[in-house]
């Protein structure tokens, strides 16, 4: 048995090394990595990523390069270690937008990138979030095995996918869209569930580590808080108090801290997202705001 089971984790990790992967956050980075450079990055959700287009942004600063990493199911947590762990030499700026709830949740519980960013020496940092916020009803210690193991073994980090992949290659969709491994469901082509469930507290703790990654990397950091449909002329606000001045908490600990202005509301798909055309007038207001914040030389 323990041969068999031996034997398959030894395949799994080898049919990982073979199998495009999902896009991740990790691997957004590898794109501004392997380029000529970058000079602005934004890190966001996936309303980042199909809101805010990169190269018309660039062409309304006329400053250089900006790449969008936006992704989903991140949040400061997985920000953090990006700046900290992925982030290429010579960034200048680093642009956080978001939305509403996007900063009160540390990692997204359902398809965080932080396993694929962290390193050995950031896990004390993870597991000071499992007793409080774990997705299991212990103490933290299973969170915190679940978290080492999600770290150190590709395997583990990618048994949902790789149990989706299996599935689909045996023609059953349907069985592969509702994968589950150990009682967890995952969506098919996700890394997995994050165990760790973190409270508005922690969010708070590691957007300041955002700020902290930011100024270490020699860049600037600025939160570009993004218009939505119900509040877009309202200041960010939540129902926890830790939240009720955010703009206050980001500037004391040396960020950046601005709102986007609105677009009409026939441009909303629906309270968060936009379509096409509120799309370039966000991305022509970014583009102007970092004209006049970082002028061309």
């Amino acid at each position: 048995m323990v041969l068999t089971l031996a034997l398959g984790a030894g395949l799994l990790q080898f049919a990982i090394g073979r199998v495009q992967l999902p896009l991740s956050l990790s691997g957004a980075l590898d794109k501004v990595q392997t380029s000529e450079g970058a000079d602005v990055v934004i890190l966001g959700t996936c309303l980042a990523k199909q809101e805010l287009d990169e190269r018309r942004i660039a062409d309304a600063w006329g400053g250089g390069a900006v790449y969008g990493l936006g992704t989903a199911g991140t949040g400061p947590m997985d920000w953090t270690l990006a700046v900290r762990n992925g982030m290429p030499a010579g960034v200048e700026h680093v642009v956080v937008a978001f939305v509403t709830g996007d900063l009160q949740n540390a990692v997204a519980p359902w398809e965080s990138r932080m396993p694929e960013l962290m390193r050995l020496n950031d896990l004390p940092e993870a597991w000071a979030t499992c007793s409080a916020g774990s997705a299991y009803n212990d103490s933290g210690l299973r969170c915190r095995i679940d978290l080492a193991l999600l770290q150190v073994w590709p395997a583990y980090r990618y048994r949902g996918f790789m149990a989706a992949t299996v599935w689909k290659w045996w023609g059953a969709e349907a069985q592969a869209a509702k994968a589950t491994i150990g009682g967890r469901s995952f969506r098919s082509g996700a890394p997995g569930v994050a165990p760790v469930q973190p409270t508005p507290a922690d969010a708070l703790m590691w957007t300041g580590r955002l700020i902290e990654a930011s100024a270490a990397a020699g860049a600037t950091i600025t939160f570009m808080q993004m218009p939505v449909r119900k509040d877009a002329n309202q200041s960010f606000a939540s129902g926890d108090p830790a939240f009720q001045d955010l703009g206050r908490f980001i500037r004391e600990r040396g960020g950046g801290y601005t709102a986007l202005p609105t677009v009409p509301l026939t441009h909303f798909e629906d309270d968060r997202h936009v379509k096409p055309a509120g799309a370039e007038l966000l991305s022509d207001s970014v583009g102007a705001w970092m004209k006049a914040a970082w002028p061309p030389q």
